[in-house]
Parts: C-alpha cells; structure tokens; sequence
C-alpha cells in the first residue's frame, strides 16, 4: 500500500519537531487555494486536512514519520519508560480516589450531604489538577525530545527508532490518560 506523505503535502521537512505555528499558517495557505469553494478538488482539500490532523498530533506525528522512514506501523503494546511507569502509578490512585468520590457523591440525596462532601471535593479537585499538570508536563518533555530523534535519524537509524517506539507508547498512554482525567474533572463538577 501506497503511503501518503503527509509532510509533503503540507511542504514541511520529515523531521518530528515541527513547529506548529509553521505547520498551521502553511495548512491556512493551501486550504485557501485548495478549498472546493475556490475551485480546488474536494479529494485534494481532504488529504491536505488529514495531512494537517495527522502532523499536528503529536502521537499521529511519530506513526506517520515512523511508517515513512521505516515502512512499517508503531505498535502501541510494550513497555513504557520508566518515567510515564511512575506516573502512571500516581495517576490511578487520583483516578480512582476520584471514582470513589464520584460514586459517593451520586449517592449523596440531600444539600446537607453534599455540604459535608465539599472539603472532599476540594481535595479530589487539587488531585486531579494537579495529575493533569503531571501529564501535560510529560506530553511536553517527550514532545520536546523530537529534536534530539531527529538528530538520531541523520546518525543512528537503529536507536532513533527505538526511541521513536517508545514515545509514541508514551504519548499514546498520556493522552488516554489525559482525557481519563478530564473526565473525573468534568464528572464531579
């Protein structure tokens, strides 16, 4: 099967550390050109949206690039560093801190029962901002190292794709956690 290459369609180097205001304005450009409305083709204007859906993702990024250097897909199952380990056992225990209250606070009947529920709440809120602050400062240092892989690329194909796997088991695993505790967030307000 034929790969697209994103990165061309968008007119960006195949490298992992784009920048993202580049990467926007040059999506803005062509879409303008390539819009249906502006006498562009509807297939045309649809790859250059997934081109921009893809490389902006972070996650996306790396299987994209991975399938392109190396003609294979990112498996997402193996193991993670031992940094996104540690932190994911701290973030269950909030996660399910959180569910514990969620389910005590929906069994709460009475205004007073919720009154004597508000220091709790506090706290579970404390928790969860502060596992959500946890896991986009990891989101960034990972997102930060693309500079150094892509270095590796130029020079040590082998330990470039090495670390390529095991950022995107990375990052795969915070965002899903990401949004596990924007959930709690959401639920107990």
């Amino acid at each position: 099967m034929l790969i697209v290459d994103f990165y061309k369609k968008l007119s960006q180097k195949r490298c992992l550390s784009l920048d993202s205001e580049e990467l926007r304005s040059k999506f803005q450009e062509l879409s303008k050109k390539q819009h249906p409305d502006a006498g562009g083709h509807e297939e045309g204007f649809a790859q250059l949206n997934q081109a921009h859906q893809i490389l902006s993702n972070p996650a996306s990024r790396i299987g994209h690039l991975y399938e392109l250097i190396f003609e294979d897909s990112l498996k997402s199952d193996g193991s993670l560093s031992p940094e996104v380990m540690d932190l994911f056992g701290e973030i269950g225990k909030i996660i399910s801190s959180a569910d514990l209250f969620i389910k005590k606070k929906s069994q709460t009947l009475s205004s007073i029962g919720e009154a004597m529920l508000s220091k709790e709440l506090a706290r579970v809120q404390s928790d969860l901002f502060e596992a959500s602050g946890k896991v986009r400062s990891a989101k960034s240092k990972i997102i930060e190292s693309f500079a150094e892989i892509d270095r590796l690329l130029d020079a040590e194909t082998g330990s470039a794709k090495l670390k390529m796997e095991i950022s995107f088991r990375d990052i795969s695993f915070l965002l899903k956690w990401e949004k596990e505790v924007m959930h709690r967030m959401q639920s107990i307000i």
